[in-house]
């Protein structure tokens, strides 16, 4: 007897993926930790893990598919054999259902890889996904595995849908007949192939799609993908009962794994694209302008700060108000654009002095904090800020006010230094917190020390020293 080469067990392919996928995830975390990391890096990297992702996903669905295919192809030649009194109509339906069936079923076992291989950290160092792209997407664009009705012409294509569904609906109740509705694995095969025509001729119909379409692609290719094969997946799909329940939870729990990391991934993408555009003064070599924008919305959304309209001014003609430029302007942010300075990323506020200090002496005009020096003061401000006592910013402040002007113990000033760090990462300018401590000064028992080292957001800024001492006044 010759043993035919096949892909391994469904059930391993999809635990390959899962392993593929988590040893991407740790690759990412331990790039994310290297303090010399770019944003245009992380960016790059990123995207690589999440494109892991996404092929894993496309070709856990793509097993499923197979999986319904492999089932449907004998069951279906056994509804071919009945004698279900077919008229040639519905014969060379049947029949060319078979057809599309036996050459998805090649595709499938080409186009899926039969393992997962290689090493994930030196795939996607070497800017490799840890699993490849299948394009089963790009190749489902383009099947023409199952020949088209007889007569079929151009624009034609929803009327010979409708009629395809009135063909199973008649497979259906001869099959039903002849089994006397004894539940049979070909009735279920033809009730199911009947389903997925009706489900997409309804689609089609509604769709109304017109014959100018049609004759653009050509009628093979469209009668197989608006059509044959999204009926063929369908009924795929529906094969009941699962075939192999341990596999169906093995793909179900992988595959939402995955998905759920991904969308994690796709959020941490778009930020370290952000951070890499404001690191280098644009999000790109230009942009296109939508409809009632103006080079304010331009400046804001791509360069952080809508006051920075005026150095896009050189690239269109005036008026630059919202909805004087047409939409579908190309306006160039790649030259003549500075990036974002500490300023605009920390912000700038009024110096009022130190905590529990006098206000600085007047000069003729107010003094200003900028960047990091008002990052570091308003840190300040929110810890010595009882929370809640401002009542249009209840989540302004921190929790440690009340806990002054009592003995502290060692248990009293951890709680402390939690609230701290609570109120901090509070800040939307903190990124992470490096270090927190809080100790009790000589002489001054109702007063605490807060020291802390927090990260702010931001390409290329150093961590900054928080140093305070609060007291009960």
């Amino acid at each position: 007897m010759a043993v035919q080469s096949n892909p391994p067990p469904y059930g391993t392919l999809v635990n390959q993926i899962y392993q593929q996928s988590y040893a991407s995830i740790v690759w990412l975390g331990s790039v994310i930790q290297n303090p010399s990391a770019s944003p245009a890096s992380l960016a790059t990297q990123a995207t690589l893990v999440l494109d892991t992702l996404l092929n894993g996903v496309e070709i856990i669905g793509g097993l499923s598919i197979q999986t319904g295919v492999n089932y449907d192809l004998p069951t279906m030649q056994q509804v071919a054999s009945l004698p279900i009194n077919a008229t040639a109509a519905i014969a060379y339906a049947l029949n060319n259902r078979i057809t599309g069936l036996g050459a998805l079923q090649v595709y499938m076992k080409t186009t899926i890889p039969a393992s997962i291989t290689g090493v994930a950290s030196t795939l996607l160092g070497a800017g490799n996904p840890a699993i490849p792209d299948i394009n089963l997407i790009a190749g489902f664009g383009s099947w023409t595995g199952e020949p088209i009705p007889s007569g079929y012409a151009p624009g034609t294509l929803t009327q010979n849908a409708v009629a395809n569904q009135g063909y199973w609906a008649a497979i259906v109740s001869g099959v039903a007949l002849y089994y006397g509705n004894y539940p049979q694995p070909t009735l279920d095969c033809a009730v199911r192939a009947a389903q997925g025509a009706l489900s997409t001729s309804t689609i089609l119909s509604q769709l109304a799609i017109t014959d100018a379409l049609q004759t653009v692609i050509s009628p093979a290719q469209v009668w197989n993908t608006c059509y044959a094969l999204p009926a063929t997946i369908q009924s795929a799909r529906l094969v009941s009962p699962s075939l192999n329940l341990d596999n169906d939870q093995i793909s179900m729990a992988t595959r939402y794994f995955m998905i759920t990391m991904a969308e994690q991934i796709a959020g941490f993408v778009v930020l370290a694209r952000g951070l890499a555009a404001a690191s280098t003064g644009s999000s790109g070599s230009s942009v296109i302008t939508q409809s009632g924008q103006g080079l304010m919305d331009i400046a804001s959304q791509n360069l952080g700060n809508f006051e920075s309209w005026s150095q896009l001014a050189g690239a269109v003609p005036a008026p630059w108000g919202a909805g004087a430029i047409p939409a579908g302007t190309s306006i160039s942010l790649a030259s003549g654009v500075a990036a974002l300075t500490q300023a605009q990323l920390l912000g700038s506020d009024l110096n009022f002095g130190s905590q529990n200090q006098p206000i600085p002496s007047w000069s003729g005009d107010f003094q200003i904090n900028l960047g990091i020096p008002n990052f570091r003061a308003s840190l300040g401000r929110r810890l010595a800020t009882t929370l809640g006592n401002l009542i249009f910013h209840p989540e302004y402040g921190s929790r440690i006010p009340p806990e002054l002007g009592q003995i502290l113990t060692t248990g009293g000033q951890s709680l402390i230094t939690a609230y701290g760090k609570a109120a901090l990462l509070a800040d939307p300018r903190v990124q992470s917190i490096l270090s927190a401590t809080t100790t009790t000064l000589a002489g001054q028992p109702n007063a605490v020390q807060f020291l802390a080292s927090v990260q702010p957001i931001g390409p290329g800024l150093q961590a900054v020293n928080v140093n305070e001492v609060l007291t009960p006044t």
